[in-house]
């Protein structure tokens, strides 16, 4: 919207329409101004005061209009293809994770997506489930906690057990519960629970 500029040093008032819109996990804002001096004559600031709502209704639609655009242009730029940075992080998170190519492409595959097909957004959702499966390998690979511990050792000791014995019978691993790692420990709660117990 074109309006007079201001003399330097002179005192205006502005009126001003102004909307900040969420966009994915971007924010836009949308801003459109009119600005008046302040020794505007009574005939200015009255037709300021009647064009008011046409003032308002212009900027409404303006601003709409380009939240609309925002909008659409946002869209489509998630519906082009992967940026080639978010393939590299694929390569990455599959090598990291151990995986051949006929791994990443059979779990594509299971969810009907070809990584040479894949938009920006099928990229970045792609890239977190790597990200979760990752996550979940490193902590299973980790020790076990000492929460765990505490659980094996009450449900050992309610059967009548020996921690490191029920380690062998029940995982048929030679080493000490404190040995275990969080995945096997978790294994092993699983089968110690009163529904799973072993006769």
């Amino acid at each position: 919207m074109a309006t007079k500029q201001a003399r330097p040093n002179e005192s205006t008032v502005t009126r001003t329409f102004r909307a900040a819109v969420k966009i994915g996990e971007d924010y836009v804002t949308i801003e459109e101004s009119i600005a008046l001096p302040l020794d505007a004559s009574d005939a200015d600031i009255a037709n300021a005061v009647a064009l008011g709502w046409r003032i308002y209704a212009q900027q409404r639609d303006a601003g709409e209009a380009q939240i609309l655009e925002a909008r659409e242009s946002y869209g489509s730029d998630r519906e082009r293809g992967a940026l080639t940075s978010q393939i590299q992080r694929i390569d990455e998170l599959q090598k990291i994770l151990g995986w051949d190519a006929t791994q990443l492409t059979t779990y594509l595959q299971e969810r009907r997506l070809d990584v040479h097909k894949l938009t920006r957004r099928q990229a970045t959702q792609f890239i977190d489930q790597l990200r979760r499966i990752l996550d979940e390998q490193q902590r299973d690979d980790g020790p076990i906690t000492k929460n765990q511990h505490e659980t094996l050792q009450r449900l050992v000791t309610s059967y009548g057990l020996d921690i490191d014995v029920a380690v062998g019978q029940y995982l048929d691993l030679d080493v000490e519960a404190m040995q275990l790692t969080f995945g096997e420990a978790t294994k092993l709660i699983g089968l110690l629970q009163p529904k799973q117990r072993r006769i």
